[in-house]
């Protein structure tokens, strides 16, 4: 695993490296994998060629699915294909809690609200007389 941290601290530098990433993302080695998508988390958007490999890791609930929810909204990936799918996880509450949770904060991180409640929220807090602080 050594070698995993010294390709993520390289950043940029590591995109020879991401293919090499990719292949580990396929063990069954939830806590590899975790590792490896952490790796390509810390190496940022010069790693976006590892998101279609994360976003089937997600689709086919493969180990390190939760890792993979967080990782991918770091790496700047194209929001058409990434963000129903994200929403669709956090709005769904037969979603195991951990992936739901992990794909609020992406989608918090790419910028995109992700509320459920959105619009309609305001008018319940204002049909409960709550005034606020």
């Amino acid at each position: 695993m050594f070698a995993v941290d010294a390709i993520a601290e390289m950043g940029a530098g590591a995109k020879p490296a991401i293919p090499a990433l990719v292949k580990a993302l396929e063990g069954k080695d939830q806590w590899k994998v975790t590792y490896v998508a952490k790796a390509l988390e810390q190496i940022g958007p010069h790693a976006s060629d590892a998101v279609p490999a994360l976003l089937e890791m997600i689709r086919k609930k493969k180990p390190g699915r939760t890792a993979a929810i967080g990782v991918v909204g770091a790496l700047k990936p194209d929001t058409k294909t990434v963000v129903p799918l994200l929403a669709g996880i956090a709005k769904d509450a037969q979603e195991d809690a951990a992936d739901r949770v992990q794909a609020i904060v992406s989608l918090a991180y790419m910028g995109v609200r992700s509320d459920p409640a959105g619009p309609h929220r305001s008018r319940g807090i204002r049909a409960s007389g709550c005034r606020g602080r």
